[in-house]
C-alpha cells in the first residue's frame, strides 16, 4: 500500500516480518547471497526480491559486492547492513543472544562500541556495555515511537543542523526509521558517554561507577581520545558556567596526571 499524499509505502504485518527476517539474517551473517536468502528464511525468490529493494530503497541494507556465479550465470548480488539497518536489527531483530557474533561483524560501523567489543570481555565489561546498548536503543526507539518522528537535515543555514519531522502512523515511522548522517556518534555518545557527570557537584554511586568506568576504558588510546575530545567539547559549550562540567573535567585531569604509564 503506498500513501500517495506522501508517495511513502506503509507495510502489513507479514511485510514487516520479512523484512526482519532478512535483516536478522544480514546482522548474523555480516554479507549474505541475495540468491540464498529464499530458502534461508522460507520464502519465494520473487518475495525476496521485492523486500530487497524495499530495504535497499529505504536505506537499511547495500549491495556489498558481487561474486561470480558458480554455474557460469548471472553474477550474484551480495548485501549487507547500512548503519540504519543495523539500528533496525538492534531494535527488532532479536539478536540480542548472538551480540557478540553482532558485534564482530559490524565493527566498522560503531568502531568504539563494537570495534573494542574484545576489549569489553577483556575488562570484564561486556554486561555493562550489552546493558547500556540496549537502554539506548530502547530508548531511541521509545522516544521515536510515541509521536513517531524521523529526524532529517534542516536548513544548513540555521544552527540546527537536524529537525523532528512528524510522522502519520508507526508503520511509516517503522519503515522509515531514522534519516541521519551517521548513527555512531549518537550511539557512542550514549553508551559511552558523560551525562552523569553533569551531576558531579553531588556524591552519588552512580558518578563513582562511572569514573570507575571511564579510568579502565581510557588504556585504551583510542577511547583515551574520545574521551579526551569529549571533556574539550563539554568544556567549550559550558564555557566554565556549569559547576559539574568543571568539576569533571578536573577530575578527569586529575586521573590522567595521577597515572604517569599512560602516553598521552
Amino acid at each position: 500500500m503506498i500513501n500517495m499524499a506522501n508517495n511513502i509505502r506503509i507495510r502489513y504485518r507479514p511485510s514487516f516480518e520479512t523484512d526482519r527476517e532478512i535483516i536478522k539474517v544480514l546482522a548474523l551473517e555480516k554479507e549474505f547471497a541475495q540468491y540464498d536468502l529464499p530458502k534461508r528464511i522460507g520464502k519465494n525468490y520473487r518475495t525476496v526480491l521485492r523486500h530487497l529493494k524495499d530495504l535497499k530503497k529505504d536505506g537499511l541494507i547495500k549491495l556489498s559486492r558481487t561474486e561470480e556465479s558458480a554455474k557460469g550465470g548471472k553474477e550474484r548480488n551480495i548485501f549487507t547492513l547500512t548503519e540504519y539497518g543495523l539500528l533496525y536489527a538492534l531494535g527488532y531483530s532479536n539478536i540480542w543472544p548472538n551480540i557478540d557474533k553482532v558485534a564482530s561483524n559490524y565493527g566498522e560501523i560503531l568502531p568504539l562500541i563494537f570495534g573494542k567489543w574484545d576489549l569489553y570481555i577483556e575488562k570484564g565489561l561486556r554486561n555493562e556495555i550489552i546493558a547500556r546498548l540496549q537502554a539506548v536503543v530502547q530508548g531511541f526507539f521509545m522516544q521515536l515511537g510515541r509521536e513517531w518522528y524521523r529526524i532529517v537535515k534542516a536548513d544548513s543555514n540555521k544552527e540546527m543542523k537536524i529537525r523532528l519531522q512528524k510522522l502519520e502512523s508507526k508503520e511509516v515511522a517503522d519503515r522509515i526509521m531514522v534519516r541521519h548522517r551517521s548513527i555512531a556518534p549518537t550511539f557512542t555518545h550514549r553508551v559511552l558517554g558523560l551525562s552523569p557527570f553533569l551531576d558531579l557537584g553531588q556524591d552519588s554511586k552512580a558518578i563513582r561507577e562511572q569514573q570507575s568506568f571511564i579510568k579502565t576504558l581510557i588504556e585504551d588510546p583510542q577511547l583515551r581520545q574520545y574521551y579526551d575530545e569529549e571533556f574539550d567539547y563539554l568544556l567549550k559549550q559550558a564555557k566554565l558556567e556549569h559547576e559539574g562540567h568543571v568539576q569533571a573535567l578536573k577530575w578527569y585531569n586529575e586521573l590522567k596526571s595521577s597515572n604517569k604509564s599512560m602516553k598521552l
